[in-house]
């Protein structure tokens, strides 16, 4: 929300983070699935923020209320401001894929567990042999 070309949403979103922040006790996040609104006509209302429990992002832990109120007034503060965290690596992928073709044979939280972790393991112990960055392309 806090990206929201639309000021009242920001604004909105600061507010609930200044909010979450004044409550929040430090504590490890327990995520819940929050109750969807399917009826609503717009993305910030599709959750009912005063039934849920919110606790501040932790990727603006390091911002203080002026500079939420500067993401208020220019909305490309946080994209200038805030690392790029990367999330489609090829690592990612690859772990991905390992989780789904686990799923599909193995029952069991703990089996499943064991066996991505083995896999992971035993791909380390492999020897690396070409790699994108060994090519030289000049």
């Amino acid at each position: 929300m806090l990206r929201d070309s639309r000021k009242t949403v920001r604004q909105s979103a600061v507010s609930m983070i200044q909010k979450a922040r004044q409550t929040d006790q430090g504590l490890v996040r327990q995520f819940r699935t929050p109750t969807i609104n399917f009826d609503a006509e717009d993305y910030p209302n599709l959750i009912d923020w005063r039934a849920e429990s919110v606790t501040p992002p932790p990727v603006l832990r390091n911002f203080d209320d002026s500079a939420l109120e500067q993401a208020v007034e220019d909305p490309f503060f946080l994209e200038e401001n805030v690392p790029a965290y990367p999330c489609h690596t090829q690592a990612v992928e690859r772990t991905v894929q390992l989780v789904t073709k686990v799923s599909k044979s193995v029952t069991g939280a703990k089996r499943r567990d064991g066996v991505i972790r083995n896999t992971i393991k035993s791909r380390e112990k492999l020897p690396k042999f070409m790699t994108k960055a060994s090519y030289n392309c000049s």
